[in-house]
């Protein structure tokens, strides 16, 4: 498989699917990526760690492996990821993930640009701090490298979580003002005819037997309902009400944001979701 055809993190759609126990998806989809380059092919780990740029060497990924290997389920798991193999090779991949990768991203959702959108679209917490988790989601999510090797990443379990639940602050029109900033970005640095991400079918993961959770098990107007409970419920709450993970939860929030709920009858709206309105 052509090393520009993988992101470093794993599409979640195919990562969720192998989600096993006591392994992280933080380590889990960029381990997977690198698997899927040893499918048919005599690499080393190392080297395919290093032909993708992946923050994960071959010791990290052959512990991932092992937890695999021991997995009731192997057996479907290994045919999973023989099915993605082949579907990288048989298939175009619309993004170039190492002309992604390579690209600087000092330029990525400017504080400025960030207290722009959250006025545009009556978003609280125009601060620096908050600008900064948005701008290591976007760029995890555009670059497909890990948000924890972002240039403005903090080494800090604390900071990681608010980067990861980040999907739940999102409404539609602050993804739509996001993607709008990203694009521009990526047309910036001369990539204008890529969409801005991309994530391949599931289709032919049917019939088999995987450790994870299936998103499209997930009713999104139950998750919506969920996650907007009794003023915004803990994403971890809204996942056991919906008997599914964390990080399914929060992947269906990244591609399906959460309206904002109405304002109660009779309670003025603050200035900024006025100003949203009337825009």
């Amino acid at each position: 498989i052509p090393a520009d055809r993988l992101p470093v993190v794993l599409w979640a759609q195919w990562s969720l699917r192998l989600a096993i126990p006591n392994c992280h998806q933080r380590y889990l989809a960029p381990a997977l990526s690198v698997a899927l380059l040893l499918v048919r092919s005599r690499i080393k780990l190392n080297d395919a760690a290093r032909s993708i740029n992946s923050p994960a060497n071959g010791q990290a990924v052959s512990r991932v492996l092992q937890l695999f290997e021991k997995h009731p389920q192997w057996s479907d798991v290994r045919a999973a990821l023989l099915r993605m193999a082949t579907y990288l090779r048989d298939h175009d991949v619309p993004i170039d993930y190492d002309r992604r990768r390579r690209l600087d991203y000092a330029a990525l959702l400017s504080d400025d640009a960030w207290a722009q959108i959250c006025r545009n679209t009556a978003t609280p917490g125009a601060r620096t701090a908050r600008a900064r988790i948005a701008r290591c989601y976007m760029f995890e999510r555009i670059s497909g490298l890990p948000a924890s090797v972002a240039p403005w990443a903090i080494n800090d379990e604390g900071f990681r979580t608010q980067v990861a639940d980040f999907p739940q602050y999102l409404t539609p029109e602050l993804a739509c003002e996001l993607d709008a900033n990203a694009r521009a970005f990526l047309a910036g640095c001369g990539i204008e005819t890529e969409p801005l991400t991309w994530q391949p079918p599931t289709s032919f993961l049917d019939g088999l037997a995987l450790p994870g959770a299936n998103p499209k098990a997930i009713s999104i107007g139950e998750l919506h309902d969920a996650v907007n409970a009794a003023g915004k419920k803990k994403l971890g709450t809204a996942a056991a009400e919906l008997a599914t993970s964390l990080d399914v939860v929060r992947h269906l929030l990244a591609t399906h944001p959460a309206p904002r709920e109405a304002p109660p009858e009779h309670v003025s709206w603050p200035l900024n979701h006025n100003r949203a309105y009337a825009r």
